[in-house]
């Protein structure tokens, strides 16, 4: 059995069904936006970014981008079957410890 670690982002984007070049991509596609609200998720809530450092590492401007894509993939997971799906996809994988999350930078005070 091949127990090697996957990152995160390749596998929101197999999840998701996305090509991994495309989930930074500038563009709304509600495929890109749902898989990077799962990602800005998984960044935030469990490899426990804070805003700044999830903002810094996913290129976002502002702090409100995170906060709208955590608030995106909290509601979509309760009220949408086939996001909560792919989600918990992801969320079987990282509880499996099949995932390699990111290495977030804490900014120093």
């Amino acid at each position: 059995m091949n127990t090697a670690k996957i990152p995160l982002k390749t596998a929101v984007c197999q999840s998701f069904g996305i090509q991994e070049d495309l989930l930074f991509a500038k563009v709304r596609w509600t495929e890109l936006v749902n898989a990077r609200a799962c990602y800005a998720y998984m960044v935030h809530e469990i490899a426990e970014g804070g805003l700044s450092e999830t903002k810094r590492h996913m290129g976002y401007k502002a702090h409100e981008t995170v906060n709208n894509a955590i608030r995106k993939c909290e509601n979509h997971y309760h009220k949408e079957t086939e996001f909560r799906a792919r989600m918990d996809r992801v969320l079987d994988l990282y509880n499996n410890d099949l995932i390699d999350m990111p290495a977030i930078a804490k900014q120093e005070s």
